[in-house]
């Protein structure tokens, strides 16, 4: 019987496998998800500046906890922080991975090798969401 870490390191590992085909999923934007709408920018906070400004998410009444913040896919998928943060790892967006751990936007974008699994070669862009940077070449 496969264990929970096991199906994990399977996902990852197809994952990896697909660059190949140039299908790789990957995080394109933090993203909360308040009354079934998805608001989306470089960090969660942005989200959540967003969400108020619509008048959808109110502070006071529709508290944006951590259960509602997640990240967008390249094929559009919304996702959780932890399943981000195997996605992120497979499409080496960031450096390190573990099961029991959740993906923080800085984490991809921000090259600061302090940040657990950060100094990456990836960057934000407005329109495009988060982007490799020029020039830069996938360890393989």
């Amino acid at each position: 019987m496969l264990t929970r870490l096991k199906l994990e390191e399977k996902f990852v590992y197809a994952m990896k496998n697909s660059i190949r085909e140039n299908k790789m999923e990957h995080i394109i934007f933090a993203a909360i998800k308040v009354n079934h709408c998805i608001f989306f920018g470089k960090h969660h906070g942005e989200c959540i500046q967003k969400a108020a400004k619509s008048g959808i998410a109110d502070t006071k009444e529709n508290r944006v906890t951590q259960r509602c913040q997640g990240f967008l896919t390249n094929k559009y998928r919304y996702v959780l922080r932890k399943e981000a943060a195997c996605i992120a790892y497979a499409a080496e967006q960031i450096k390190t991975w573990k099961p029991e751990k959740s993906l923080l936007s800085e984490m991809i974008w921000e090259n600061n090798p302090m940040i657990p699994g950060g100094g990456t070669n990836w960057e934000y862009n407005e329109n495009l969401g988060y982007v490799k940077k020029k020039n830069v070449r996938l360890n393989k």
